[in-house]
């Protein structure tokens, strides 16, 4: 004889809240994670580049990870005053925390100092609020070989319902590239 109709939905309900009790208890709760380890990751992340620069080149590169297998490596194909993105859109619970912590890692090439930025938009349902904690470059990515990891927290808009992540190389030139890896963003507790 099979279980009640009504003991899966007991224990799926259960389950739930024991996530959102470890959640609490922790102060965090993820949001967001990129690993790039998937052959499908890039196509999260869209491209967007004015009309007057040729599109970049994302894809994911074997022989640069972080950690795992790749990274998603963004590179700029033309000169151009305009700057290139690429970008991916994170839908927020109707109740989210105040404060959104963006930890990555990344590492560039042939970058000037503010080429290379990770930006943080928030929207609510129908317009653009603005820069998560009022910042353009939530980080600054520079040149280098080495991995370099980098974080920043910030306050969340209260009507916010969507975060929109760029990773943006200004004053684009031919060779000038991004690797990131490793991306995660998770609430936080306010101090």
């Amino acid at each position: 004889m099979g279980k009640p109709k009504w003991f899966h939905s007991a224990i799926l309900v259960a389950t739930a809240a024991a996530f959102c009790l470890a959640a609490d208890a922790a102060g965090q709760l993820l949001l967001a994670n990129f690993d790039f380890e998937a052959a499908d990751s890039p196509a999260a992340w869209k491209e967007l580049a004015s009309k007057d620069v040729k599109p970049s080149i994302r894809m994911l590169d074997e022989d640069n990870p972080h950690s795992g297998r790749s990274s998603l490596k963004f590179s700029a194909t033309a000169q151009g005053e305009s700057a290139q993105y690429v970008f991916t859109g994170i839908t927020l619970p109707a109740d989210h925390g105040k404060r959104v912590r963006v930890r990555l890692f990344a590492r560039g090439a042939n970058l000037n100092d503010g080429d290379a930025e990770i930006n943080l938009l928030e929207r609510d349902r129908s317009k653009v609020l603005g820069w998560c904690g009022g910042k353009t470059a939530l980080v600054s990515i520079g040149s280098g070989g080495d991995w370099k990891e980098y974080t920043a927290e910030v306050p969340l808009h209260d009507e916010a319902r969507v975060l929109t992540m760029f990773i943006r190389i200004n004053n684009p030139a031919p060779g000038k590239t991004v690797w990131v890896d490793d991306i995660s963003l998770e609430f936080v507790e306010p101090e």
